[in-house]
């Protein structure tokens, strides 16, 4: 059995909590193939699936893992350690696997 409080938006059109929202005109290339629900009693709230090719999800990670994460971007690691640099490269360096 499926937990109610859980929403599985592979099956959004079976649940009527959910509502599929159109992709407004104009918005970026990238975008326009993406797929955007919304949830009832949750206004604004809004789940964008698909919304990047193979490669574009693998440029966005590597800017949030490797950009975003340097100086002089703040991060919740800053409060513990002071700046951090090259995290990520260290983990690839390292080997680790999740």
């Amino acid at each position: 059995a499926s937990d109610p409080a859980v929403i599985d938006f592979e099956r959004a059109a079976e649940d009527d909590r959910v509502f599929q929202l159109p992709v407004p005109d104009g918005v970026p290339a990238w975008l326009q193939g993406a797929q955007v629900f919304g949830v009832r009693g949750a206004d604004g709230f809004r789940f964008v699936r698909c919304p990047f090719s193979a490669a574009e999800e693998l440029r966005w990670t590597r800017a949030a893992l490797c950009e975003w994460a340097e100086p002089p971007n703040e991060s919740n690691l800053q409060a513990h350690h002071g700046p951090v640099t090259g995290l990520f490269d260290s983990h690839v360096r390292c080997g680790s696997r999740p």
